[in-house]
């Protein structure tokens, strides 16, 4: 028996190595066609700096298609690897609008500063900012310019809204939480990182404590930050208002209007929270509070984890909130922060709890653009008349609102200004004149022709996208915008 099992072995290993002969020998077939260097292998960075039909003609040499696929094969992790993103430990979204010049110049300088202390591979940071005023134009594309840290993502730049008492409504999606979800959804196509970190830009962000925070953390359905549970209230009959239930059995089973969310000042977010937010965020909920909408957004996702480290978030000592603690090195977020504040900063060692030793930054922002004041403006002691389409090319939502009537066209013109998004073709004083509806009434345009309406459509009619624009190609893009000024003129309305 022990002879037959050795010589069933030999046979084994006969018919093994004459598999592996012929293997070599259909190989040496395959590859017979082909010329020496064609076998030898190649330098794949080559391909950045050839013609790509040198490249391709690699892979396309020899009569048995088989060649192609075995050679490629070797070449395949190097390709994935190339066409992979980036990956980074930590992305940092920083919300702020377009007015907001010295706070984003403080913030970018301390990121740039604590970045020194860690890999800076780890980490990358980027201010969400919206369409650029016409006021502040030209410092916007300076700093854009600048820095590679901006992102333009359109759409309008700051919330608007009216005051009701105490309180505010909103007249349009929250443009914070708009801008925070069309950011990741860009940022998942070309970038892989492990946690996302949502601050304002009037914070100081410890990017040392906040990789020692990541390391600490689970790495799916995370949520971390300053968390608040709103206190249910109940009506009390006896005092006749509206008081806080602090009653223990009733508090327990007393809805709460607001679910549990991190406070605005900044929190953390894992990757698949942050997808799931790219995915959905554009379809939920978006008149609020951003920081209330994200705990609302996440409050039906299954085996969240809320983690409420509150010492890490916090508000600045000296503006006495709630939330505000005395410094600490260790904290990664601290919200409120002034030119003032920011002169405690210590560069080496990347934490506020230092002297007033730094120089106090004196560059302000602009100034908000004045609300119109006063009657329209004269020429030669009368009205100039403005023609419809004129009226289209100079401030386009008057036309959509002034059929709504003169009460309401003149608080949309208002809140125009306010907000600074009149165009700078249309002088503010004859912003109250616009809002008057069109007749005898109407000292600037008297009468309309019976061919313009003001008929609002429900939708675009036409969506033009124009791009391969560089920022150098001021000229193009100025001669191609009064074009399009010029034609959308002719309808009264056009969007």
């Amino acid at each position: 028996r022990a002879s037959a099992r050795r010589t069933g072995r030999v046979q084994r290993v006969a018919l093994l190595a004459g598999a592996l002969l012929a293997q070599g020998t259909a190989d040496a077939r395959l590859f017979a066609d082909l010329r020496a260097e064609d076998l030898e292998p190649r330098e794949y960075e080559l391909c950045h700096i050839e013609p790509i039909s040198g490249c391709l003609s690699e892979f396309n040499t020899g009569r048995f298609d088989g060649a192609q696929m075995h050679r490629s094969m070797d070449f395949e992790n190097e390709t994935q690897a190339l066409l992979r993103p980036p990956h980074v430990r930590l992305l940092l979204l920083l919300t702020t609008v377009w007015r907001n010049f010295q706070r984003r110049r403080l913030l970018r300088g301390a990121l740039k500063v604590c970045r020194r202390f860690v890999d800076p591979s780890q980490v990358v940071w980027r201010f969400l900012l919206g369409e650029a005023p016409s006021w502040l134009m030209r410092r916007a594309i300076e700093e854009v310019a600048a820095h590679e840290d901006i992102m333009l993502l359109g759409g309008p730049d700051e919330l608007a809204y009216s005051h009701i008492g105490d309180a505010y409504e909103l007249h349009q999606a929250n443009p914070e939480i708009t801008k925070i979800v069309l950011a990741i959804r860009l940022l998942l196509r070309t970038l892989r990182f492990d946690y996302l970190l949502v601050a304002d830009d009037d914070s100081f962000v410890n990017i040392p404590s906040a990789l020692e925070l990541a390391d600490l953390l689970p790495k799916e359905r995370v949520y971390v930050g300053n968390m608040i549970d709103t206190v249910p209230q109940r009506y009390d009959e006896a005092s006749q208002r509206v008081k806080a239930e602090y009653t223990v059995n009733l508090y327990l089973r007393a809805p709460s209007k607001v679910p549990v969310f991190a406070h605005g000042m900044g929190f953390v977010l894992s990757h698949d929270v942050a997808r799931l937010l790219g995915d959905m965020g554009l379809k939920l909920k978006s008149r609020g509070n951003d920081d209330m909408l994200m705990g609302l957004w996440l409050r039906s996702v299954e085996h969240m984890y809320y983690l409420h480290y509150w010492p890490m978030f916090i508000d600045h000592e000296e503006f006495g909130s709630p939330f505000s603690r005395p410094c600490d090195v260790t904290s990664v977020v601290v919200h409120r922060m002034t030119p003032e504040r920011w002169r405690n900063f210590v560069p080496s060692e990347c934490h506020l709890c230092g002297p007033a030793a730094l120089p106090l930054d004196t560059v302000d922002d602009p100034p908000p653009r004045p609300a119109p004041k006063g009657p329209p403006a004269t020429a030669g002691g009368s009205p100039a008349c403005l023609q419809p389409e004129d009226l289209a090319c100079l401030w386009r939502p008057s036309a959509e609102v002034v059929a709504a009537g003169e009460a309401a066209c003149l608080g949309a013109c208002q809140r125009e200004a306010r907000l600074n998004s009149t165009s700078a073709a249309c002088p503010e004083s004859i912003c109250y004149a616009l809002c008057q509806a069109p007749g005898p009434r109407n000292t600037l345009c008297p009468r309309i022709p019976r061919s313009v309406g003001y008929a609002r459509p429900q939708h675009p009619s036409l969506v033009i996208c124009i791009f391969g624009s560089a920022w150098a190609d001021v000229r193009p893009r100025a001669s191609l915008r009064s074009a399009l000024r010029s034609c959308t003129a002719k309808r009264l309305g056009v969007r």
